[in-house]
């Protein structure tokens, strides 16, 4: 299987670097590739929106 580990941060990429030891490489016999993106993935919505109608006062 061929694996993609995908970083958020270019900070996070270099520590997964280190502790792989390069951008390419295999781990129990699966190839991975190591990049990072440059920017934010995913933004999540604010707290109130993010729970059951019953739940919203308590977390606006």
């Amino acid at each position: 299987m061929k694996l993609l580990i995908l970083a958020e941060k270019f900070s996070a990429y270099q520590k997964f670097f280190q502790v792989l030891g390069g951008r390419m490489g295999t781990i129990e016999n699966d190839t991975y590739e190591l990049v990072h993106s440059h920017g934010h993935l995913l933004q999540l919505l604010d707290p109130q929106y993010q729970v059951t109608e019953d739940k919203v006062k308590r977390y606006a």
